[in-house]
């Protein structure tokens, strides 16, 4: 048999040829898993932050009463939030009673919250419904809004009045006056 000087042959043994097929056939295997979880806890969006249990600092909106002369005789205004009037809460289903609770405020004397320039103090009083509605008292019961069920969005507004019972004695001096209310929000 004559071979052409371009072609070769070769001969491989027949039990070369099944290793070579079998490849990694004679590799070692380790399995396992990985898990996967999540834990979803109860929790409310405000003005359209999110805020779970413990959190604080959240800024709920403000309540500005404008610019006055000394001697004006009663002002109102209401909050107003980063979302618009009030504040905009949600919680989660399954908080069937959230409610908000509002402290007396830094200046608070008598039960009645105050404002101050650090000179004198000016009274004003909570609502949450309208003026000379149901008033947001510094204490007790009469300090929480109850929201109802959990959820769905709802904006609580809130009313203030500002009530100069020296209007006209010049008692009062120019300034700013200003307090902060502290506000819970339990879910």
């Amino acid at each position: 048999m004559q071979t052409s000087a371009f072609v070769r042959r070769s001969v491989i043994p027949a039990g070369m040829a099944l290793l070579l097929a079998s490849g990694a056939a004679s590799a070692e295997q380790v399995s396992g898993r990985i898990n996967v979880l999540l834990t979803l806890t109860n929790g409310c969006v405000i003005n359209s932050v999110g805020g779970t249990d413990g959190a604080s600092g959240l800024e709920f909106g403000t309540i500005n009463f404008g610019s006055l002369p000394v001697h004006f005789s009663r002002v109102d205004a209401a909050l107003i939030g980063s979302v618009g009037s009030g504040i905009s809460v949600q919680c989660s289903n399954g908080n069937d009673s959230p409610k908000l609770t509002f402290d007396s405020g830094l200046h608070a004397n008598l039960g009645i919250r105050q404002m101050t320039n650090g000179l004198t103090s000016l009274a004003y009083r909570l609502y949450k419904d309208a003026i000379n509605g149901t008033e947001i008292t510094t204490s007790g019961g009469g300090n929480s809004i109850s929201l109802g069920v959990g959820g769905i969005s709802q904006t609580v507004k809130i009313f203030a009045r500002a009530e100069n019972d020296a209007a006209g004695t010049g008692y009062l001096t120019a300034g700013l006056y200003s307090d902060t209310i502290g506000v819970t929000l339990d879910f």
